[in-house]
């Protein structure tokens, strides 16, 4: 409890979740993580957001916005996860053609012809007995069709989305209707399809399956809500022109005509859609008026509008705005944007840094900055330690290391030996050659010849072509990533030191034991797959 709020279990399971889920570094060295660290850190994040709402931050405009703007999509997530809940398993044949889209080849033969009617005729004639082969000739010698392209072995999942679609549905011998795709509209032609059974592609081929199921439950539904729930205004919708020269877009965004009457929610208006338009074309919507895109997408944005409110109207007419788990997300979510406001309007100003700040940080960390020592290395392979030695001896008199590679007696042909890539002559980090690598470089210079017996390989003579020694970058080279790093050493800071006086102020009571939070974080673990 802190200051009579409660922090349950259930929450400190969801983030204990997260961390697993983003790779957070809140871990102990065993792999364990440090519950009491977790518990303190969702704590700290509870007293902070209660003092951004001492201090008034939740009368912000941009608190509002956001917190409605959360309750309606939260609303819209129930409404459509309750509606698919039931479906949880995807029909087989669903489940085939995904799979087949996955891993299929097939044999194909195909012809692009130009217009509809003519695509639909040849598909009838083709059903009626008529061989592929003759319909197609005839489209192509007639000029109404050409050939698709190469045709032969392809893989499904290389094909346009909705091309493989219907070739998956397919069985041999099967002629596909016609496809509508760029030029023309597609017969394809089934010969031969593969599609080897593999339990990893046919788990995926049901997971999607499912998800493709479920959106399309989500559309017809949407789409029935809106024959219920909406009444729109199609002539000034057709009037409606946003490319129009003058004011055009600006004024609209300021037209409160009505477009659509929602029954039991708010109209949406001609300034509604103008703005939903801006936000879709954000960084160019001069540029998309000049294309006639803004026209072109009006249909589509006013379909999203309408899904909203009327996914919205429904939800509470059902009530789910007064359910528990509308409650919870909405006073997590506010939580969460508390703690934001508070770091962003309160702590991240006076985590700023001067100039001289950022470089006194760079000049006590410059070790981090440094580039590790580098070398590169080449290799002459052998088949034995003695031969090894022997060239290596040679090198070291002065022999030519060249003719030393073309004529050292005992040398293996480089074709048939698989050197590690760090002895093909590439700069590396010393540090990322293996350790015996580098326990046969110590004190070793440019130019110098060393050997190294690989622990079940050849026998390596090594030259020492460039050594560079560690070196730290100029902090003009590296100043923005040391900025950030020292602000947010300088916030986590802040953050702490707000934490303790908040603390020590404020009635935290932590009901749990340590033994208690250990067995959350073992029935989290038991829970992921």
């Amino acid at each position: 409890l802190v200051n009579g709020e409660a922090i349950t279990a259930e929450q400190f399971l969801r983030e204990l979740g997260s961390i697993h889920e983003g790779g957070s570094p809140a871990e102990a060295p065993r792999g364990r993580p440090d519950t009491r660290a977790l518990l303190d850190r969702l704590i700290t994040a509870r007293l902070l957001a209660q003092e951004a709402r001492n201090i008034g931050l939740d009368e912000l405009p941009e608190f509002r916005r956001e917190m409605d703007s959360f309750r309606l999509e939260t609303l819209e997530r129930l409404l459509l996860e309750r509606r698919v809940r039931g479906i949880r398993q995807a029909d087989a044949g669903s489940v085939e053609r995904r799979r087949r889209i996955l891993v299929g080849q097939a044999r194909l033969a195909s012809v692009r012809v130009r217009d509809e009617a003519t695509a639909r005729e040849a598909s009838g004639r083709i059903r009626s007995g008529v061989p592929f082969d003759a319909v197609a000739s005839e489209l192509v010698a007639a000029g109404g069709a050409t050939p698709s392209g190469p045709d032969g072995v392809v893989r499904l999942s290389e094909l346009p989305a909705q091309v493989a679609e219907v070739v998956a549905a397919l069985e041999p011998g099967r002629t596909s209707p016609p496809i509508a795709v760029e030029g023309g509209f597609l017969l394809v032609h089934l010969l031969e399809l593969h599609a080897p059974e593999d339990p990893a592609s046919r788990d995926r081929a049901r997971e999607e399956a499912l998800g493709d199921e479920r959106l399309e439950a989500i559309g017809r539904y949407t789409d029935d809500l809106e024959r219920r729930y909406a009444r729109v205004n199609r002539e000034l919708f057709d009037a409606l022109d946003f490319e129009e020269k003058g004011p055009g877009l600006e004024a609209l965004e300021r037209d409160q005509r009505v477009l659509v009457e929602i029954e039991g929610g708010s109209p949406i208006t001609v300034a509604e859609l103008a703005r939903s338009l801006s936000r879709r074309f954000f960084h160019g919507a001069a540029r998309a008026a000049e294309r006639g895109q803004l026209n072109q997408a009006k249909a589509a944005a006013l379909h999203d509008l309408i899904v909203r409110r009327t996914t919205v109207a429904e939800a509470l007419r059902l009530g789910l705005d007064r359910t528990d788990a509308f409650g919870t997300a909405v006073a997590e979510h506010e939580q969460a944007v508390l703690f934001g406001l508070f770091v962003r309007k309160v702590i991240a100003p006076e985590a700023r840094l001067a100039e001289e700040e950022v470089r006194r940080f760079f000049a006590e960390r410059a070790a981090d900055y440094a580039a590790p020592e580098r070398v590169r290395l080449e290799a002459l392979a052998f088949g034995s330690r003695e031969a090894a030695e022997q060239a290596l001896a040679k090198l070291q008199a002065g022999a030519d290391f060249e003719w030393t590679r073309q004529n050292a007696p005992g040398r293996l042909d480089p074709a048939a030996v698989e050197s590690p890539p760090e002895l093909r002559g590439a700069l590396v980090p010393i540090t990322d050659l293996p350790e015996e690598i580098r326990r046969s470089l110590v004190g070793a210079r440019a130019g110098d010849f060393r050997i190294h017996s690989a622990p079940s390989g050849p026998h390596y003579v090594l030259r020492v072509r460039e050594m560079l020694p560690r070196s730290v970058p100029a902090f003009e080279d590296v100043r923005e990533d040391v900025a950030r790093r020292a602000t947010g050493e300088r916030m986590k800071m802040l953050v702490d030191e707000w934490a303790r006086k908040l603390r020590a102020a404020s009635k935290v009571e932590i009901r749990a034991t340590a033994a208690r939070l250990r067995e959350l974080a073992g029935r989290e673990r038991e829970s992921r797959p």
